[in-house]
């Protein structure tokens, strides 16, 4: 029986961007309990960067 691999030879693998998220996630997550002031208006400003460009 052949088994079916998710990733490629020079990819990640299912498992690798999924531990990827996890960890960007947990970032996300530490910095908006520790500095939510700046964090808030960081996005803000980066939402507002957006929004200027796009048409």
């Amino acid at each position: 029986m052949r088994r079916i691999s998710l990733g490629s030879a020079r990819g990640q693998t299912t498992t690798e961007w999924l531990m990827i998220a996890g960890t960007l996630t947990a970032i996300v997550l530490f910095l908006n309990q520790v500095m939510p002031g700046a964090l808030k208006d960081f996005v803000r400003g980066l939402a507002w960067g957006i929004r200027t460009v796009a048409p």
